[in-house]
Parts: C-alpha cells; structure tokens; sequence
C-alpha cells in the first residue's frame, strides 16, 4: 500500500504543480498539493509537510473547505489538536459533503483515540464514494479498537467487495490488494 500511495501522491503533486504553473491562483491546486505533500511525508519520512501549499490555498480562497482541512491535517501533525479542532470546524460548515473535509476528520479523530468519531467520518466517505474500499481498513481498526467484532466481520465483508471490483478491473491495483488482505486477516 505504502508504495503505492506515495507513486500516487507523487503523482498528485506533479498534477498540481503543473496546474499552477498555468494559473497561480489555482486555490483548489494548491489545497490538494497541501494535502499530497503531507500525505507524503508521513509515508517516506522526508519532503515538505505541505503548509506553504496550504497558506497559499487559504490567502487566495478563504473559503475553500478543502484548504482548512488540510491546514487542520497539518496542524494535527503537529500536535496542535485546538487549533486543527477550529480548522475542520470552518470547513465542515463551508463543506459538510467534502470527501476531504470528512478524510482529515476521520484522522484527527483516530489521532485523538475517538473511535465512534472516526468511524462516523469514514462511514460517510464510503457513502459519499460508492467504489471507496481505502476506509475499510481503517474503519475496522477503529470497530477492533472498541471490540465490535460484528461491525468487523459486516465492514470486512462490503470493503472485499468493493476492492474486489477494482482488482477484476486493474489487476495490479496493489493498494486494492492490501485493503483485501487486510479484510481477509480481519475475518
């Protein structure tokens, strides 16, 4: 999974700065290579931690919901839980359908052991993205973590669903694959 992600986020930032490069007041650009760029240091370890991207989204769009839930993600890896608390707060009311607001929710609250939370936050995403099987794992820590191995087994069950679609589709998804070994592990 690791690998892929960071391929993906790579990709993602490539995306964003070759869009900027044609526009530098491309808010929603900025905010998503925020976003990528955090993503990326935590996988690897090294790059940039995405703040500056993520200034630069807020200066040009203050309304953007996806860039103060980037600014939350950063602020929350940071150990500043008030001040990311008071980030997502804008953007869950500029966005309460954002996939990216309820993304850096989900985490905040894992970060905080707010199971319940979390789940709620990644339960939504999967609603919100029919094909989404890259909550499940993490909805099934959660539900492990409480020790509702019902939950477990029902969540288990939809996301081998829903990777095993994406795998018959894009046989070397690695990411897919992952989700599905880890739901097998779970059952």
């Amino acid at each position: 999974g690791m690998l892929s992600d960071t391929r993906k986020n790579d990709t993602v930032i490539r995306l964003c700065r070759a869009a900027i490069e044609l526009d530098q007041d491309y808010s929603r650009a900025w905010a998503l290579m925020a976003t990528a760029q955090r993503m990326r240091l935590y996988a690897t370890g090294d790059g940039d931690n995405g703040a500056i991207a993520a200034s630069r989204a807020l200066a040009l769009d203050a309304n953007l919901a996806a860039a103060h839930a980037a600014k939350c993600g950063i602020l929350a890896a940071g150990g500043d839980y008030a001040a990311a608390e008071a980030e997502l707060a804008i953007a869950m009311s500029l966005d309460p359908e954002s996939i990216d607001v309820h993304r850096d929710a989900a985490r905040l609250c894992f970060h905080q052991r707010r199971f319940e939370d979390a789940i709620r936050h990644w339960e939504r995403i999967s609603t919100l993205m029919e094909g989404d099987y890259a909550s499940g794992a993490l909805i099934i820590t959660c539900h492990t973590a409480l020790g509702d191995m019902d939950a477990v087994r029902r969540v288990a069950e939809r996301t081998i669903a829903r990777a095993e679609k994406v795998v018959a589709a894009e046989p070397d998804n690695g990411s897919a694959m992952g989700s599905m070994v880890t739901c097998l592990i779970a059952l």
